[in-house]
């Protein structure tokens, strides 16, 4: 599940969730985020029962499931509700004001997250570029994301990073494998109905 990755002389572990480009004109950062980590959760991650039972969606799929539109994704309650009711081998859970010690935390799990940030502020020093990546790896200075706009095991000082967090409240979509036995109880209640 995990790769090392050498970044300026140093190896650094990334969990291996696959890269897919976005457009950078699109502004479908959240569905391509999303789909990231599908594609490690139905291809990659540990546990079979969940690589199974998770959805191998395509992006008109996710599209139509995030209701995305011309000038981007809503992400709120409504937007998690719509995830937990699709994909039952995972719970997505939405995170105001998240902080870094829970992205390491589920990254030391083999858990990807997503987090929305000001890609122009942390790129560019201007603020106004609302943007999602999914969180790869980290080490005691540098978080590495795969950023849709600028490329896989794209790294950057996890202060900048925060600061550019900070400025979209922090928020995360976080997201747990459904443990093996609510796994299970949602198959039998899905093959019973």
């Amino acid at each position: 599940m995990r790769r090392t990755l050498r970044l300026d002389g140093s190896d650094i572990d990334v969990l291996r969730v696959p890269f897919i480009f976005q457009a950078e004109k699109d502004s479908l950062c959240v569905p391509f985020s999303l789909w990231m980590c599908l594609s490690y959760f139905n291809g990659i991650y540990e546990n079979s029962i969940v690589r199974k039972n998770t959805p191998n969606f395509n992006l008109d799929e996710i599209l139509k499931l995030t209701k995305t539109k011309t000038l981007g994704t809503i992400v709120d309650t409504k937007l998690i509700n719509r995830l937990n009711q699709s994909i039952g081998s995972l719970q997505f859970d939405y995170n105001v004001n998240c902080c870094i010690a829970d992205l390491k935390k589920r990254f030391d799990k083999n858990i990807p997250s997503i987090v929305l940030y000001d890609c122009s502020y942390l790129v560019y020093d201007i603020p106004g570029s609302n943007h999602a990546g999914v969180v790869v790896g980290f080490d005691d200075y540098r978080i590495i994301l795969n950023n849709p706009w600028l490329g896989a095991n794209w790294y950057t000082d996890i202060d900048d990073f925060q600061r550019s967090w900070e400025l979209e409240g922090n928020r995360a979509i976080l997201i747990d494998p459904i443990t093996q036995d609510r796994l299970e109880a949602y198959l039998n209640e899905d093959r019973a109905n």
